[in-house]
């Protein structure tokens, strides 16, 4: 049998495998849905009859309670009168009679009488008995409540045992495990030795709630009964963190005050002088393996610890003056923060310090300055100018403010500065600028030189890596360049805005009037703000990489009546210099 009939049986059986896999999958489907549509079929009856029998059950118990209800209402007087009051008052009655009854036979010295009348007053006796009967198991959970409330008010204890001594009463273990904790805190040196029986035993005791030890009094008994020797003095702690024990514990609080009367002494009276962290002067019992000389704790708090310290940029700073301001030299400042200098940009952090000491001081003080009020620009478009005309109507004065601010300074760096109170002292007065508005069409459409139609190339330097819809969705033209090449209005304009916007990253956009805009993208810095008017060639921002960018470039679109335009066809297809 040759190679092409083998290969056509083989189709031959793949084919009828096929068919019959597909033939069981029909059966096995079509079974499947009967046996669904049965159970749903199925599943609507019962829940039919469900709610049937569940109204029928609601009725039937509803007409039950009602007759119930009117059964005790009828029979409450019969049921109360029969078994207690026509009970009580033949009691009442029989033990009248029969305490007259005695009365005569003593007067009557019949002693047989007298016999017969006391056994029927103590026969008497026994409805008391039935009533004892029903009122015994009442007194029995009165007892029982009774009982149950005195161990419940008793106050438990866990009677804590350690290296064979009692050491205290604790509420849970928890409260050992932090003395235990405490016990570690205290010691700075190997010297310390733990006893061999140093796992706690406990015991449930009854005890009073002054009985119960703090876990600072249970640490000093742990320490006490340690075996080691101990001396009491004063510990030292920072943020929870045990510096260190001294006898001289009078010296430590002062020394301690010192500090930050000095502070006090160069901030002001007025100043609030604290401590940045939690501090913490206990009196205790000590391994005197921690007990040090008070000069060496001293040390310890002028030591530098490794931290950060960083400085948020804000519009306007320099890194020459964030580096005067702070005293650090500005080639350090520059070396720590590298890649933030590149861009600079407000909100970025720059590490000032990269040491602080153990114990920093805080200072709270109240600053009042004055700040410049800002005038704004007031632009009354006249199409009798040409583009680009501008003419000041009226000249803008900058105003006065005095803002009270509350500025907290941590070791001489400022780190927050809360606003107060504002008082305007004298208003700015606004600028006045007539702009013309006047462009022909022909004239935006006339193609030549290195300033054409008005526009001018946006970069210094660069060139065309992309031209609008170079790829899908590409609406402007990319010029690349480096990171911090300037950019320029391409004609002058008020900024629209100034600011992030996704995928563009930092963004700048200038309306030119005549319902025509030009944008600037992926800036790596911003020069101006919304409102701002800008003359053409005016410095907007920096070539930069932000958003979805590839590579550093200015994204540069043109927009005449919400439409985008060939670039091109205004600015040239290269850099004309300038």
């Amino acid at each position: 049998m040759d190679r092409n009939q083998t290969e056509e049986q083989n189709q031959t059986v793949s084919g009828e495998l096929t068919r019959s896999l597909d033939t069981l999958k029909l059966v096995i489907y079509n079974t499947l849905f009967y046996i669904g549509s049965e159970l749903m079929r199925l599943g609507k009856g019962l829940s039919k009859q469900a709610k049937r029998l569940g109204g029928k059950a609601a009725r039937f118990a509803k007409r039950s309670v009602k007759s119930f209800g009117r059964f005790l209402v009828e029979q409450k007087n019969e049921i109360l009168d029969h078994s207690w009051i026509r009970p009580f008052r033949s009691l009442v009655k029989n033990w009248k009679r029969d305490l007259l009854n005695l009365v005569k036979a003593i007067a009557a010295f019949d002693m047989e009488a007298v016999k017969d009348t006391i056994f029927d007053l103590f026969h008497t006796f026994r409805f008391v008995g039935n009533i004892v009967n029903y009122l015994l198991p009442i007194a029995g959970c009165f007892v029982f409540v009774a009982t149950f409330q005195h161990y419940d008010s008793q106050t438990y204890a866990l009677g804590v045992e350690y290296n064979g001594e009692t050491i205290g009463y604790i509420r849970n273990e928890t409260e050992f495990v932090a003395a235990e904790q405490n016990v570690q805190n205290r010691i700075i040196s190997g010297d310390y030795e733990f006893p061999d029986d140093y796992i706690p035993q406990y015991t449930l005791q009854v005890v009073n709630e002054e009985e119960f030890s703090t876990v600072d009094e249970l640490t000093d008994r742990i320490i006490e009964v340690s075996g080691n020797e101990i001396q009491e003095a004063s510990g030292l702690y920072v943020d929870g963190q045990f510096i260190g024990a001294t006898t001289d514990g009078e010296g430590l609080v002062e020394e301690l005050k010192a500090m930050l009367d000095t502070t006090r002494e160069t901030a002001g009276e007025d100043a609030k002088v604290s401590f940045v962290q939690d501090v913490k002067v206990d009196k205790a019992l000590y391994p005197t393996s921690s007990i040090v000389d008070l000069s060496s704790i001293s040390a310890e708090l002028t030591k530098e610890v490794a931290a950060a310290r960083t400085y948020i940029i804000k519009p306007g700073d320099t890194p020459y003056d964030v580096a005067n301001t702070y005293d650090v030299p500005l080639d350090t400042l520059m070396r720590n923060n590298a890649e933030v200098v590149k861009r600079f940009l407000p909100g970025d952090s720059l590490l000032i310090q990269s040491a602080v000491p153990l114990l920093e001081q805080k200072v709270i003080k109240t600053v009042t300055e004055e700040n410049t009020l800002k005038f704004k620009t007031e632009q009354i478009l006249n199409s009798n100018y040409e583009r680009g005309t501008t003419k000041i109507k009226q000249n803008g004065q900058t105003g006065i403010e005095e803002v009270v601010y509350e500025v907290t300074y941590v070791d001489g760096y400022e780190t927050e500065r809360t606003v107060i109170e504002r008082t305007t002292i004298k208003e700015p007065v606004n600028a006045i600028l007539e702009v013309g508005t006047l462009m022909p069409a022909t004239y935006l459409n006339n193609v030549s030189g290195g300033n054409v139609g008005g526009f001018i190339w946006p970069v210094d330097g660069g060139y065309i890596s992309c031209p609008i819809w170079g790829y899908a969705g590409h609406t402007g033209t990319d010029i690349a360049a480096k990171t911090g090449t300037a950019v320029r209005a391409a004609a002058a304009g008020t900024v629209t805005y100034s600011g992030w916007q996704r995928g563009y990253g930092y963004v700048v956009i200038i309306n030119h009037g005549n319902n025509i805009r030009t944008l600037y993208a992926h800036n790596s810095a911003l020069h101006v703000v919304a409102g701002q008017y800008v003359q053409q060639g005016q410095l907007i921002s920096s070539v930069g990489s932000t958003g979805n960018s590839t590579g550093p470039h200015c994204h540069f679109e043109v927009i005449i009546n919400n439409s985008y335009k060939d670039a091109r066809q205004y600015i040239g297809y290269s850099y004309p210099g300038r």
